[in-house]
């Protein structure tokens, strides 16, 4: 069993680093449409996965060689020549013979289509887990049986033959955007990022980090968000961040005297914050790695960690384009804006609260992408309908889909700093959530303010920032009691007061606002310029 287990690690090698190859390929090239590339990205990836994630694990009394173990394995590799089979034969579908359309598909195709989806949705229970599988069967189930629902709910039902040639025939459902975008896009950025993970990116990071704000007062604090801001843009993951960064970064923060859930939650709000750093740095991955002479065998051993990496964001993004698809082929997108609609009484502010809490309750289960793509296509049109530009709405989405990092009762990132803080997972994420404020204000930003300036009017774009960050400031003050020294009463009320100024601007409340928050700050800036000389003596 033992060679068995080493000539299969062998192949996940080989395949994972042919993927990087042929990815990057295809990126350089394009020789492949997007019909046929999707399929073979998402096939090679499910076989990926058949191989890196077992159907059952080595764990309590099943030992290596065990009956159940060796049954399992070959089940995987059942698993990997039905992926195969069934990717071959829609890869080699002939979408010029329209007979499809006239007399549907053949008993082949069509089994071929069921098997796909069937594996796509095992790929994801391996990888993402259990709500993936759950919500996109839901949906199919509501394309299959929407004709039994009451009222404006009901929808018709559509039969299996339907299903497959919408969902795997076209390219509106498992094979659409958001597949294109995880096959081409992240892939490659995940890629560079790893490469510049061996060539010392990420240490590079975390060293510029403490030479810039070590020798400050809370050095490891600021530090973390330097740092994780840095890695963001490489990275993609705030856990993943999180981890890097914060065990350096943790264990001094434990030193200065912060309690591990405050530690762990610097960090994972930090790290969160990073991830929404644009990968601006993977450009010059291949340059760097010239420079610095790192061997090409330690440069394909890399390629090995995007392909790993590439493999739960592309299920998810093909389990996530069933989803979409579903929305597409029914229009429950229009039933859920017009709900959505009802129950804000058609107030803006509203219709936020209630998109943040889907996109809570999506994050608990999903990654941010998949949670991302789900939400956008069912809240971005009620967006819409508020008036608000199509850029703005999206970018509000994306915001909104972070917030599932730090956000109890399910924070991944923050329960990821726990561990590493030796720190208890919930009282870690209350602290994430705390400091990751800004997650849930700049999307109101967005909506209520020039926030997201398109045209060129860059007096309203100084002054929306101006106002974002008086409300970030406020915020902190409000919650923690705290900014330079300790808020007594009076001043915390103020700094509450100036929230709701801010925010919708009465009658022009923001000037007012802003101005309360200024005052506040300075008072503490003049109290700490005071007690200074007495603490240094």
């Amino acid at each position: 069993m033992s060679r068995f287990n080493q000539g299969l690690g062998y192949l996940l090698l080989a395949l994972a680093v042919l993927l990087s190859v042929f990815q990057i390929w295809q990126g350089v090239t394009s020789t492949i449409s997007a019909t046929y590339f999707r399929p073979a990205h998402l096939t090679w990836v499910m076989v990926l996965i058949f191989l890196h994630y077992p159907l059952i694990k080595n764990a309590g009394n099943k030992q290596e060689g065990s009956p159940i173990m060796v049954a399992g394995r070959l089940l995987d590799l059942g698993f990997c020549a039905l992926a195969l089979f069934a990717g071959f034969q829609i890869i080699q579908f002939d979408y010029n013979d329209i007979n499809y359309l006239l007399f549907g598909l053949a008993n082949t195709d069509l089994l071929a289509g069921v098997v796909f989806t069937l594996l796509l949705l095992e790929a994801c229970r391996r990888t993402v887990g259990w709500v993936m599988v759950i919500i996109a069967g839901i949906f199919l189930a509501y394309s299959a049986f929407g004709d039994l629902l009451p009222g404006t709910l009901a929808t018709k039902a559509y039969s299996l033959q339907e299903l497959v040639q919408f969902q795997i025939f076209s390219s509106n459902g498992i094979f659409g955007s958001a597949l294109g975008i995880a096959a081409t896009t992240v892939f490659i950025f995940v890629l560079f990022g790893a490469f510049l993970e061996v060539t010392g990116a990420g240490k590079f990071f975390i060293d510029l980090a403490f030479a810039i704000a070590g020798k400050y007062r809370g050095g490891p604090v600021k530090a973390a968000v330097i740092a994780s801001a840095g890695l963001g843009s490489i990275s993609g993951s705030a856990i993943a961040n999180t981890v890097t960064t914060g065990s350096i970064t943790i264990p001094m923060m434990k030193r200065l005297g912060y309690k591990p859930e405050q530690a762990a939650g610097i960090e994972a709000a930090a790290s969160t914050g990073g991830q929404i750093m644009p990968p601006i740095m993977g450009a010059g991955a291949f340059v760097m790695a010239q420079f610095t002479g790192v061997p090409y065998s330690d440069i394909m051993i890399a390629s090995i960690v995007p392909a790993l990496l590439a493999l739960p964001i592309s299920v998810a993004c093909g389990g996530a384009g069933i989803i979409v698809g579903v929305v597409g082929q029914t229009g429950i997108g229009l039933q859920f804006t017009q709900f959505v609609m009802a129950l804000s009484g058609g107030y803006l502010f509203t219709a936020l609260l209630l998109i943040s809490l889907v996109a809570l309750i999506l994050g608990m289960g999903l990654p941010v992408t998949a949670a991302y793509i789900v939400l956008a296509v069912i809240a971005v049109p009620l967006l819409g309908d508020f008036g608000l530009p199509l850029l703005t709405s999206h970018l509000i989405i994306f915001w909104l889909s972070q917030t599932s990092n730090v956000t109890p009762p399910i924070a991944l990132a923050a329960f990821a700093g726990a561990g590493v803080a030796n720190a208890k997972p919930m009282k870690a994420s209350v602290e994430a959530f705390k400091l990751a404020a800004g997650l849930f204000v700049i999307p109101m930003m967005m909506a209520y303010t020039g926030l997201i300036n398109t045209s060129a009017d860059l007096l309203g774009l100084v002054i929306a920032t101006l106002q974002t960050v008086a409300i970030i400031v406020a915020m902190a003050m409000t919650i923690e009691g705290y900014l330079l020294r300790k808020l007594n009463a009076r001043e915390r009320l103020m700094a509450l007061i100036s929230l709701p100024l801010l925010l919708f601007n009465p009658y022009g409340g923001a000037l007012p606002g802003l101005m309360v928050v200024t005052v506040l700050v300075a008072l503490q800036w003049r109290m700490e310029v005071k007690q200074s000389p007495r603490t240094k003596s």
